[in-house]
């Protein structure tokens, strides 16, 4: 358990005498924040960051990227220097992909392309199915997970805040982020690049795997359900990530490019990915404009309607 820390005591005013902090504890997490740095020094142990992100994830059930970003403005604001994880949080993710990619020399040297003889819906083999299935049990227990607590309710919390207003303004951006893409593959072919088409050998799985269940009926529908109450979490997790302490436009097109091709990893062509920075760009503006909060009410929206229309296409085909 972590030792209470008092921000006015004498052992704080110590820290700061022996220069162990360079500034006065006084923002907010800063005195949770302190007692891991605490606990640490009593155990003679290197300051880490994880444990700090830890300790906001789990007290303030933040998103990773919310308690990373104030993990680091903590460290640059109080001068205490944090030494990072081991290995970096995704590098299971991209060992795993890297065996994957081994197919390249089959279907493309950079990123897989469609296979000529694919068939947009050519229906999956037993092995095929039995795994898609299992990974798709695996992605809602995740997403589940993710509502625990009081989660579910500040999703809803910013769900209640969409106006329509904000409907229509990302309904024009998704319309122009569409037209981007269709523009992309037209004009460059190329593009058409996604690891899922090493996997599957068909051009109907290509998207982001995240929505892998919406390829399977009975799981459609409960899944949609899920993703759409996870959303404003995922947003404001993306926006901490890409947005927060954007500076000016320059800083803003990169992440907004960054935001857009981080997608790629999820099995989105390049093309598509390209276009997502559309999103970035807007999402941009409005942190520009209003901040993080606002940044990701419009991010939470963009996608809810995205959803909201797979579910419409999803209704119509079940019927």
């Amino acid at each position: 358990m972590l030792r209470e820390y008092n921000i006015v005591d004498r052992r704080s005013e110590a820290l700061l005498a022996e220069g162990y902090v360079s500034r006065p504890v006084t923002e907010p997490y800063d005195q949770d924040l302190m007692s891991g740095v605490l606990d640490a020094e009593a155990q003679h142990e290197t300051v880490a960051k994880g444990v700090l992100t830890k300790i906001l994830k789990t007290k303030y059930e933040m998103t990773s990227s919310e308690a990373d970003w104030r993990v680091r403005n903590f460290g640059k604001r109080m001068g205490v220097k944090t030494s990072d994880d081991p290995l970096p949080r995704y590098f299971p993710f991209f060992a795993v992909l890297a065996v994957a990619l081994y197919g390249f020399r089959a279907w493309g040297l950079f990123a897989g392309k469609p296979p000529q003889h694919a068939v947009g819906d050519a229906p999956l083999g037993p092995v095929e199915y039995g795994l898609g299935f299992a990974a798709s049990i695996a992605i809602m227990g995740f997403l589940v997970h993710g509502l625990r607590g009081g989660r579910l309710r500040r999703n809803f919390g910013v769900i209640r805040q969409v106006r329509l207003s904000t409907i229509l303004q990302n309904v024009g951006v998704i319309a122009v982020t569409i037209a981007t893409a269709l523009g992309l593959h037209a004009l460059f072919p190329g593009l058409d690049r996604s690891w899922l088409y090493l996997l599957s050998g068909s051009t109907s799985l290509a998207g982001n795997v995240a929505l892998l269940p919406i390829h399977f009926r009975l799981l459609a529908p409960i899944f949609l359900v899920i993703f759409a109450l996870n959303i404003p979490a995922f947003a404001r997790d993306e926006e901490f990530e890409y947005r927060m302490g954007t500076k000016n436009w320059k800083q803003g097109v990169w992440r907004s490019l960054r935001f857009g091709m981080a997608h790629f990893w999820m099995g989105v062509p390049i093309y598509v990915c390209l276009a997502l920075s559309i999103g970035g760009l807007w999402y941009t503006h409005q942190y520009f404009r209003h901040g993080i909060d606002r940044a990701a009410l419009h991010h939470s929206t963009y996608n809810l309607i995205i959803v909201s229309l797979l579910a419409i296409t999803l209704l119509g085909i079940i019927h």
